[in-house]
């Protein structure tokens, strides 16, 4: 070795001194409120139909910054057509990137089924590609992973694979861990990224239609309490007209405004008769990311 090789090795060997670790850590504290973003993990959840993938992409796209992209992965394609129709300007200036991790393989039939495996390693890989654009300069507003209901699914393929174990067969408790340990690793990709995150699910997320004597499965209870917002979509009569329905958005859960909880608002009414639809999208994104004037007032 020469000795700017040995140079080159005691730089990286040296140690840091505390002061220098302090000021790291300041300026990294000062990076984060300059960046005027707060890493949210959002678990958004509610039956088909209630508009989950338009809120998160509007709560993302509302006051998008030339420079910044949004970043969308949908596991069942059923976000694209809402998004060819309703964020035609935003995908055609290259400011939605849609990701599609579907996978297909041939049966033994020879028929072509989706790869479920593969679709997993793919949702769990693209996050892998958003941090290295992260980390390369590229401005990411937010990621959005539509249908993490499928993925738990495919986990548990997955696990019966492994174990041989038939789709309707008993499985004991210990084995539920493996399937557990594949939607870990897709979740903990995405929540290392120092972006906000909306994980988009079904209402099978919801501790609250657990039938009576049933305990919420731990997997799902797990990616609920390590995300910093829960937000519950539903519909109901408006109380006034009829023929009119309204869509609700409830947080039900948020680590750095305990006052937005339980404060149910209308993002959108329904007229049946007039075919008629008013959004308040921004009721939903006041109580999620609050504005700087907000904060700090």
């Amino acid at each position: 070795m020469g000795l700017l090789d040995e140079k080159a090795e005691e730089t990286r060997n040296a140690k840091i001194s505390l002061a220098d670790e302090i000021y790291q850590k300041m300026f990294e504290v000062k990076k984060q409120v300059t960046d005027d973003k707060i890493a949210q993990k959002i678990v958004l959840s509610g039956e088909n139909g209630l508009g989950k993938t338009s809120l998160a992409l509007t709560m993302f796209t509302d006051g998008l910054k030339d420079d910044e992209v949004v970043i969308y992965v949908g596991i069942d394609n059923s976000g694209n057509e809402i998004i060819n129709k309703f964020f035609k300007k935003e995908l055609h200036a290259g400011q939605i990137i849609s990701f599609n991790p579907d996978a297909t393989i041939v049966n033994e039939r020879g028929a072509s089924v989706k790869d479920e495996e593969r679709v997993l390693e793919n949702v769990t890989s693209t996050a892998a590609a958003i941090k290295m654009a992260l980390d390369n300069g590229i401005k990411v507003k937010g990621v959005i992973v539509d249908g993490v209901s499928f993925l738990l699914e495919f986990a548990e393929s997955k696990m019966r694979m492994e174990k041989n174990i038939a789709p309707d067969g008993g499985t004991p408790t210990h084995v539920w861990k493996i399937r557990a340990k594949y939607f870990r690793a897709f979740s903990s990709a995405y929540m290392s990224l120092d972006i906000p995150v909306i994980f988009i699910t079904h209402q099978d997320f919801l501790p609250e239609l657990v039938e009576a004597g049933k305990n919420f499965p731990a997997v799902k209870e797990r990616l609920i309490d390590e995300c910093g917002v829960r937000v519950v979509l539903t519909k109901r009569q408006s109380a006034e007209h009829n023929h009119v329905e309204e869509y609700i958005a409830e947080v039900k859960k948020n680590r750095s405004d305990i006052f937005s909880v339980n404060k149910p608002v209308v993002f959108m009414s329904v007229n049946n008769d007039e075919g008629i639809a008013e959004t308040h999208y921004e009721a939903v994104k006041d109580l999620i990311f609050p504005s700087n004037e907000e904060v700090q007032g």
